[in-house]
């Protein structure tokens, strides 16, 4: 069925800040619990002030969390305590991810840009992406491969380890990694406009709405323009457009990321780290005419099997799906695919929207 493969990986944003509370309402008849996200109770604190989850956020956030491995040590332990980063995860104390507004607030965020750290989107502000959740398949549970910036992160989604670089290291991605990556499985690859660049700031269309003065609406205008031109392919009926996130951009999640997860390699980053633990939650959609309308992807379902979704999953599934016999790291069997979605129908579906 899926014979074309497009992937889109846009940039830093949690699954809680992106699919807000409504989509428990919407997707109520299809799910026995609701999707985890965040409740109208939850909050983080700091000294003097408790910061709850609302549904608020502008797409052009002002706001841009610490997302370094350092930064996600804190929110996720409350403490800054570096020896968290080198231990074994199955020794680390519990993960409460109570940190986020105490780690902002110690390196200088107001308090506008605070309460826009605990919100979501309205998603009346962002049609497209939340028409792309509600058409198609939205997992519930899928994880950045390391608690960590872009980089080593998107080295996972292609090669299944960063080969121990844990920051956003420009000259290794540059000059590039010495693993092994499965470009020759992916048909195609579609990367958005970065606003690293000066002249290109104002075309940043890769969901990183924290930097540079980007909107979220660039974003929503590559994933119509992608989506609708895909949709009008005579290739559509065989094709699978996959939409996610690198990493969470150090903005809250309340689901604390997978511990004890199989090394890729035995490399230890700069900092000690092991590479035995997952990131935090980031926003997946599967696209296909093969796959269920409104259709919530939950790791209960997968309660015998090992594993988690996570980056690595994108490729070990597409080597299920073209018979490849193919391990790029230790990791790599160990991750969940998800090649059962492409199962469930016994034909494509003819109901999928032609414009967005």
């Amino acid at each position: 069925m899926e014979n074309d493969i497009e992937m889109l990986p846009l940039q830093q944003h949690p699954t809680e800040h992106q699919i807000p509370v409504t989509v428990n309402k919407n997707f109520k008849s299809r799910l026995k619990s609701g999707f985890q996200t965040f409740k109208k109770n939850e909050s983080n604190n700091n000294q003097s002030k408790k910061y709850c989850s609302s549904k608020n956020l502008a797409t052009n956030v002002k706001i841009n969390p610490d997302h370094s491995m350092e930064g996600f040590n804190v929110d996720y332990f409350g403490v800054n305590n570096s020896t968290f980063l080198q231990m074994e995860s199955k020794f680390l104390p519990e993960i409460l991810n109570n940190g986020y507004v105490e780690r902002n607030k110690n390196i200088g965020a107001s308090e506008y840009q605070l309460e826009q750290l605990m919100s979501s989107f309205d998603p009346n502000l962002i049609p497209v992406t939340y028409t792309l959740a509600k058409e198609f398949a939205l997992f519930e549970n899928w994880y950045s491969s390391i608690p960590g910036p872009t980089i080593p992160n998107r080295a996972y989604l292609h090669s299944h380890t960063s080969h121990g670089v844990t920051k956003n290291d420009v000259k290794t991605s540059f000059f590039g990694f010495p693993q092994k990556t499965f470009w020759e499985v992916l048909i195609s690859f579609v990367d958005p406009t970065y606003g690293i660049i000066p002249w290109r700031k104002k075309y940043q269309n890769d969901g990183h709405t924290t930097m540079y003065g980007s909107d979220y609406l660039l974003t929503e205008q590559l994933l119509k323009e992608v989506y609708e031109a895909l949709r009008s392919s005579p290739q559509w009926d065989n094709l699978l457009f996959i939409v996610t996130f690198d990493e969470s951009g150090g903005f809250p999640d309340h689901v604390a990321p997978p511990i004890n997860v199989p090394r890729p390699d035995f490399i230890t980053g700069d900092n000690g780290f092991l590479f035995d633990r997952l990131g935090s939650r980031v926003p997946t959609i599967m696209i296909s005419p093969w796959i269920q309308k409104g259709r919530i992807v939950k790791r209960n379902e997968h309660v015998a099997t090992a594993g988690e979704f996570e980056h690595i999953s994108i490729s070990t599934t597409l080597f299920k799906l073209f018979g490849i016999q193919e391990s790029l790291s230790q990791r790599s069997d160990w991750a969940l695919t998800f090649e059962f979605l492409f199962k469930e129908l016994n034909s494509s579906r003819l109901d999928c929207p032609l414009l967005l």
